[in-house]
């Protein structure tokens, strides 16, 4: 887990960041729980880097996935986002089904 600050030993801080991330993938995109059944959890994502977005307080996240830690279901969801968002139809926003 990523430390931050002055926890204690045997706390951890969750980033909101990844935890969006996440859901994102699995709700927004693939309309699937985000459970523990998930392929990828929490800690196969990685902040890679950030910027500032503007002159506000957004900023840009390049998230990577630990592929050392992708097991066979992992790779299979990798490749169903990849596909997803290379379609044609993928206008970059979500619109739920009912």
């Amino acid at each position: 887990m990523i430390r931050c600050g002055d926890l204690q030993d045997d706390e951890e801080y969750i980033n909101q960041v990844v935890c969006d991330f996440l859901l994102f993938i699995a709700e927004g995109i693939l309309d699937v729980r985000f459970t523990s059944d998930f392929p990828i959890q929490y800690d196969d994502v990685m902040i890679i880097c950030s910027r500032q977005r503007g002159r506000g307080v957004q900023h840009e996240y390049l998230l990577g996935i630990q592929a050392d830690r992708l097991t066979n279901a992992g790779l299979e969801l990798l490749d169903l986002l990849r596909s997803v968002l290379l379609s044609p139809l993928w206008e970059g926003f979500v619109t739920r089904r009912n």
